[in-house]
């Protein structure tokens, strides 16, 4: 009979223990609960025969490093989408876009869909 207040015991710590845990990371400073990516679209091209570049690296470095840079490789089309974290639209940020046998692109800009640029150019080296 003690043993199965021990098992109900155990369960009940683990259930609270885990109710606890969730409450905590649902909570975490930062998190908002409404709180959707926005997805920059991006395309990288060959400045000079506009041919598509695939596997670049495209880069958005946050302003207040609150968090790593977010990057995404370009697809056989020169294609990358990369999802940028609601609270840093509108802030300053820097568009970095580097391949192989490419200069690489740089560009501090707001982080809004206004102003992230659909298509970037390459210059070979």
């Amino acid at each position: 009979m003690q043993k199965k207040y021990i098992v109900a015991l155990a369960v009940a710590i683990i259930s609270v223990t885990g109710t606890i845990i969730v409450a905590i990371i649902n909570n975490w400073p930062g998190k908002t609960p409404d709180s959707k990516p926005t997805y920059y679209r991006v395309r990288v091209i060959d400045k000079i025969s506009r041919a598509y570049v695939a596997n670049a690296k495209v880069t958005i470095e946050l302003s207040d490093n609150s968090i790593v840079p977010i990057d995404a490789i370009t697809d056989a089309n020169g294609f990358a989408i990369i999802p940028i974290p609601s609270e840093h639209i509108d802030k300053p940020g820097k568009l970095i876009v580097e391949a192989r046998e490419y200069k690489t692109f740089n560009k501090f800009i707001d982080l809004s869909l206004e102003t992230l640029p659909d298509v970037v150019e390459l210059d070979q080296k």
